[in-house]
């Protein structure tokens, strides 16, 4: 028996050795390298970027090599014909050929400004999935601080539990203390048991989360070394909503789209201009024939040539003009939904703010109550000592200090919840960043 005891304190002692310590902003650093999002979208960015020059957008011409290689049997008897039998025909050509379209409707410099604005939205998509990658890992560390913070709570009145009970046996032995409350006490030791085995798994499932997050093995034991606390900030609603109004990474990608549509109205107007082309390029053929009585070899044939296009579409089945009133609506649509977007980000911003300030409220509240519930509780094991009162009231005291106790984490929790996000929409996480 002490031999296994000693191995499982072997055994915890090495577990504890190998935890990772893990500050928030090394959870957040650790994240923005490995988190599964973050690194499909850096890759996601670099195809945009890829795709942003002019080759893309068709400024330089188009250079083809073809070559060809024919051949033919026939067997000829016609006696009309001069000469018959059987005659083979062999000939091979290639040719190099350049296209070059001069002039659009300024098609080219239209698509690479959009492929520039293609580039700027995958970045700000990439932005807003860091913001939202940061804003999950802060909480999902400040959970991982709570679940542990409750299962402090826990193990503390589960200890009690054990020691009332174990107490509570002896001075039943001793004819001081009924069965009734003897059993009392049991049952509040197996719901504390309950409760704190449950707790465990809570705890683990929020580090394997973190973990996650972070793009890292999910079983990776982690000790985190920051507190379950905050300072509440001194936050003005009119210089947030300003602050809001020209950071927001949702606004500034929406603004994004409406740019873009300005650019599918200027490639929709540009299919309205004429279109000027050149082509030139060498072609070189090689032939040979033969048959039962002639043969020749090696007749060769060097050509040069160089084409002018103009092509102009003049009526279509109004296509083209129609595509353009098409994407005028679509740049309109795009204007109103930017501004049901403003809206909507203001809306979720006061909406935080005002409930920011209420859980302030429920924060301070809620320690004085903790403190109040610690003194009740640590008076109520006195007088249950002492035998002042009785095992149901000392439970309904642990009962309402684990409320209250547990309420007071929430509490906290809640307030960096609002709190992010609140800095979220501002735009403000993106400038914390972790150097």
């Amino acid at each position: 028996m002490k031999y296994l005891v000693f191995c499982l304190s072997l055994l915890s002692a090495l577990s504890a050795f190998a935890q990772k310590d893990l500050s928030l902003s090394e959870a957040i650093k650790t994240a923005l390298a490995d988190n599964y999002q973050i690194v499909i979208n850096k890759n996601t960015t670099l195809i945009a970027k890829n795709n942003n020059n002019w080759l893309e957008a068709g400024l330089l011409p188009t250079l083809t090599a073809n070559l060809n290689q024919n051949n033919s049997w026939n067997d000829q008897n016609n006696p009309t014909s001069f000469i018959n039998g059987k005659f083979e025909n062999h000939s091979t050509s290639g040719n190099i050929d350049l296209n070059w379209v001069l002039f659009s409707g300024f098609k080219v410099k239209i698509t690479k400004e959009k492929l520039a604005y293609l580039q700027e939205q995958s970045e700000g998509n990439a932005a807003m999935v860091v913001e939202n990658t940061i804003q999950s890992i802060i909480l999902g560390y400040y959970n991982a601080k709570l679940q542990e913070k409750k299962l402090e709570v826990l193990a503390k009145l589960l200890e009690q539990s054990k020691d009332k009970y174990h107490l509570a046996e002896e001075k039943e032995k001793l004819g001081s203390m009924s069965s009734v409350e003897v059993l009392q006490l049991k049952n509040a030791l197996l719901t504390d048991s309950t409760n704190y085995l449950l707790q465990q798994l809570a705890v683990k499932n929020a580090y394997r989360n973190l973990n996650l997050l972070m793009g890292q093995d999910i079983e990776q034991p982690l000790n985190l070394i920051d507190n379950l606390e905050i300072i509440p900030l001194t936050i003005d609603l009119e210089s947030l909503k300003k602050r809001t109004l020209e950071n927001s990474q949702t606004l500034k990608n929406q603004f994004l789209n409406i740019t873009l549509k300005q650019q599918d109205k200027k490639l929709a107007r540009s299919a309205l201009y004429p279109v000027l082309s050149v082509s030139t390029g060498t072609n070189r053929s090689v032939s040979s024939f033969s048959n039962e009585r002639i043969s020749t070899s090696g007749n060769t044939s060097l050509g040069y040539y160089a084409n002018f296009s103009l092509r102009f579409t003049i009526f279509n089945g109004a296509k083209a003009y129609r595509a353009f009133q098409n994407a005028k609506i679509s740049e309109d649509i795009a204007n109103i939904s930017f501004e049901e977007q403003k809206a909507t980000v203001i809306n979720q911003l006061v909406s935080n703010y005002d409930l920011y300030q209420t859980r302030i409220t429920l924060l301070r509240l809620t320690r004085e109550n903790v403190q109040i519930a610690e003194q009740n509780l640590q008076v109520a094991k006195e007088k249950f000592d002492l035998g002042a009162i009785n095992s149901f009231d000392f439970r309904e005291v642990q009962k309402t200090y684990l409320n209250v106790s547990l309420a007071h984490l929430e509490a906290i929790y809640n307030l960096i919840d609002t709190q992010t996000e609140l800095l979220r929409l501002s735009g403000a996480l993106l400038e914390e960043l972790p150097q």
